[in-house]
């Protein structure tokens, strides 16, 4: 029995994306078992929902995607669910691969389903994929417990919710999402990847290609220690 299901949905200036997914997730999940995370927002996202009454958590300032997941985490504990199913509210994750995520729960036979876009890269700009397969093969040799992950970098997954305690973890930004995977490798977690799709639109990333290089080595520099 996989339990208590809550997914959380972190968002910074998503007015224009964020209405459209959570349509699709409405369609899943009941309201209730929803989190979203405003992390400062300045473009009204918040008000453009409101009228769903969601479950929210708003940031007065940016914070970083890292703080509102770990806050994500928190209030999953709090409210005593068994799963934390995360995904971006900017449109790049398909609301239509949830069921796969709630399928591979409901089999309790993991701690984390991860999604996997490089099978199905469709629209990512190659430079993305290039990214992400070398620190994919970075944190896979880091974990180094025999099994090759594919694509690290993919914000859609699934963590069991027991398998994690917040001290573990220092990242604050993006780079928390490479942080837990490299963290519950090592404990021997065990983590199952699932092909999903890949959206993206031509517009500009909130995802800052060398600084976030730099900090994803920054991560790395310190695991060796």
């Amino acid at each position: 029995m996989a339990g208590r299901i809550l997914l959380a949905i972190p968002v910074y200036n998503e007015v224009r994306h964020l209405p459209q997914v959570l349509a699709g997730v409405l369609q899943i999940m009941d309201a209730e078992d929803l989190l979203i995370i405003d992390d400062g927002s300045t473009d009204g996202t918040l008000v453009a929902i409101e009228h769903l009454r969601l479950p929210t958590l708003q940031h007065a300032q940016n914070e970083g995607k890292g703080i509102s997941l770990l806050q994500a985490l928190r209030y999953a504990r709090e409210k005593q669910y068994d799963w934390l199913v995360c995904m971006d509210g900017d449109g790049q994750h398909h609301p239509a691969d949830l069921p796969l995520f709630l399928q591979h729960i409901a089999r309790d036979e993991d701690d984390v389903v991860l999604g996997n876009r490089m099978q199905r890269a469709g629209t990512m700009p190659l430079q993305r994929q290039w990214s992400n397969r070398l620190s994919s093969l970075i944190l896979s040799l880091l974990i180094n417990n025999g099994q090759r992950l594919i694509d690290t970098q993919c914000g859609f997954r699934a963590l069991r919710v027991s398998s994690l305690q917040e001290t573990w973890f220092r990242e604050k930004g993006f780079q928390f999402e490479s942080e837990v995977l490299l963290v519950l490798g090592r404990r021997g977690c065990r983590i199952r990847q699932i092909p999903i799709q890949s959206c993206y639109a031509q517009e500009k990333s909130s995802i800052h290609p060398m600084a976030d290089t730099l900090r994803f080595l920054k991560l790395v520099f310190r695991s060796l220690w």
